[in-house]
């Protein structure tokens, strides 16, 4: 049971590996882009130099054609700046992203590589896991959650995520907040009475900063991770699950 526990970690950890590698790919991409609208700036700003050099000089068509056409570039350069200011920003949140999602899985046990055995029997295991997860930032407004992005409002976390199946007697899910330093924020402990809703295997609960530890949320990425204790087969603070959200 303990070897199967190690090998079901493997099966999740490789998936947020991945995720990570294809947050690489993005990075890349958005890198050439970049670097693309750079040049159509440089390009732009040397047309918009020739044509001032032209009017400063006397050269101006008596219908101000020229006048127009400089100032048609004069718009094109501010756009393309804005656009290459929106691609560095992209470009900078998917450097951050991609590196909070490397810090955790850093962060993961390693375990070492199953044998093809032993991983063809896993899909008749009896391991627990979360087979899927996800974190929504947000509020209370009216007395009802609002999810939210942005920083200032956000107070506390949904979390949702399904299980390989219902946890045993014996078996103590904890559910844990990390920034992007991978430094833990102190959570409120009520969220333990709201583990097992609306069923066992699919569950749905929020989660708090204890705020006699942590002020308030800032921009950036966190990651929520789930952990499994079960001190009759010897395991302790096990990571089964992990996920992602960042605010702005």
């Amino acid at each position: 049971m303990k070897h199967l526990l190690k090998i079901s970690l493997l099966v999740f950890i490789l998936p947020n590996l991945s995720q990570a590698q294809r947050h690489q790919t993005t990075t890349d991409s958005l890198r050439q882009e970049l670097q693309r609208q750079r040049m159509i700036n440089k390009k732009l700003i040397k047309a918009k130099i020739l044509l001032e050099y032209k009017l400063e000089n006397g050269r101006t068509p008596q219908d101000d054609s020229l006048q127009k056409l400089l100032d048609n570039v004069r718009q094109e350069v501010r756009i393309y700046r804005q656009e290459a200011l929106r691609l560095k920003n992209l470009l900078e949140s998917a450097y951050r992203m991609t590196d909070s999602l490397q810090r955790a899985y850093d962060a993961l046990p390693k375990q070492k590589p199953a044998s093809p055995s032993t991983s063809k029997k896993l899909n008749g295991s009896n391991a627990l896991f979360a087979m899927t997860m996800r974190a929504i930032p947000g509020e209370i407004l009216r007395n009802r959650f609002s999810p939210s992005t942005r920083a200032r409002r956000t107070d506390r976390v949904q979390v949702v995520f399904k299980l390989t199946r219902a946890p045993l007697p014996g078996e103590k899910l904890t559910i844990r907040l990390f920034d992007d330093s991978n430094t833990e924020i102190l959570l409120f402990p009520d969220y333990h009475n709201k583990l097992g809703k609306p069923t066992p295997i699919n569950q749905n609960l929020i989660i708090k900063p204890d705020i006699n530890y942590f002020r308030r949320f800032a921009r950036g990425n966190y990651s929520i991770r789930l952990f499994l204790t079960n001190t009759n087969q010897g395991i302790h603070n096990q990571a089964i699950g992990i996920t992602e959200f960042s605010l702005r």
